[in-house]
């Protein structure tokens, strides 16, 4: 068992609760101290036996919000220019301007078609046979039953147990647009 103090920096708590507030379970008082083993698979229900570790647990939740919202407003600006990049991936011009204003703003996604005709073949070739995606090569003529084996089992697990794998193949070979596509 280990007693430790959890300390989280840069963290402001609204309010604080004392200690004979926080009753949980019909009216059953908590523990003042924190006792927990650093290798439970689920601190959560031992860190709400105490009133540390419920203190804990908010100031944890509150710094995963206060980070996450930080995160996401820091990359507003890369997120509108991938959306930016993107519009013109899939042929959303700009109105036209000064001299051409009023002009039609015809476009074919000649690059969208071309890029996903290239991903829908790389797809195909390297991964036609999803019998067969994980192939183990032998290095010396010992090891050709141990390739074998390893051969089966990744096919497996990359069928059975990585159920998202074939998604995120068709997503990885797909090229997103860059900064020669930019609107300016």
């Amino acid at each position: 068992m280990a007693e430790e103090e959890i300390v989280f920096e840069d963290v402001e708590k609204e309010e604080d609760l004392a200690e004979d507030e926080i009753l949980v379970d019909d009216e059953v008082a908590l523990e003042d101290s924190l006792k927990y083993d650093d290798d439970e698979p689920n601190l959560v229900p031992i860190f709400m036996e105490s009133v540390k570790g419920i203190d804990a647990i908010d100031e944890l939740s509150e710094r995963v919000y206060k980070d996450f919202n930080n995160a996401w407003e820091a990359s507003e600006e890369w997120r509108e220019d991938k959306a930016q990049e993107w519009k013109m991936f899939s042929g959303k011009l700009p109105p036209k301007g000064w001299p051409f204003k009023g002009c039609a703003n015809v476009h074919v996604p000649i690059v969208l078609e071309n890029i996903t005709r290239l991903q829908f073949r790389t797809m195909a070739e390297l991964f036609g046979d999803w019998t067969n995606v994980f192939g183990v090569v032998p290095v010396g003529p010992d090891d050709q039953q141990d390739a074998e084996i390893l051969s089966k089992h990744g096919n497996w697990q990359i069928r059975e147990q990585i159920v998202d794998f074939q998604r995120q193949m068709a997503r990885a070979t797909l090229p997103a647009p860059r900064a020669q596509m930019k609107i300016s």
